[in-house]
């Protein structure tokens, strides 16, 4: 069965560099939100295919789940991000709004300290697409 792999919020599909690897040659596609790039690579297969999400990707990946759609895997899927009344471990919406607010002015610099917040980092990468990032 197809696998396809996407990466979450800030991210390209380089993310996936160790999983390509391990694997080998395989029939997987590694779809890509375009964060980092000119043009998003989000087609889906017009066949059966399991859908693997870091983050963000899964949630993307739960909202435009085809009928090909087998099942999905999630990496530190979440049920919500952000704080609510019925939710208080989210990320407070103050938090958010302060990101995005600088994501505006130092795209570089949010994206940067956003990645130091897992155990591997990334470096983050240039040019960035600020529109796409501001939607993700």
């Amino acid at each position: 069965m197809k696998l396809v792999f996407l990466h979450g919020w800030s991210f390209d599909s380089g993310f996936w560099q160790a999983v390509r690897t391990a694997l080998g040659p395989s029939d997987a596609v590694f779809l890509d939100q375009g964060y980092t790039r000119e043009e998003p690579c989000l087609t889906l297969p017009q066949e059966p295919y399991l859908a693997i999400g870091h983050s963000a990707g899964a949630l993307w990946s739960l909202t435009h789940m085809l009928p090909h759609c087998r099942g999905l895997i999630a990496f530190n899927g979440f049920s919500r991000f952000s704080q609510a009344a019925d939710f208080e471990q989210g990320i407070p919406t103050r938090v958010l709004k302060r990101m995005l607010a600088r994501l505006t002015d130092a795209p570089a610099e949010t994206v940067t300290q956003f990645r130091q917040q897992f155990e591997f980092c990334p470096p983050c990468p240039a040019p960035l697409d600020l529109s796409r990032l501001q939607e993700g």
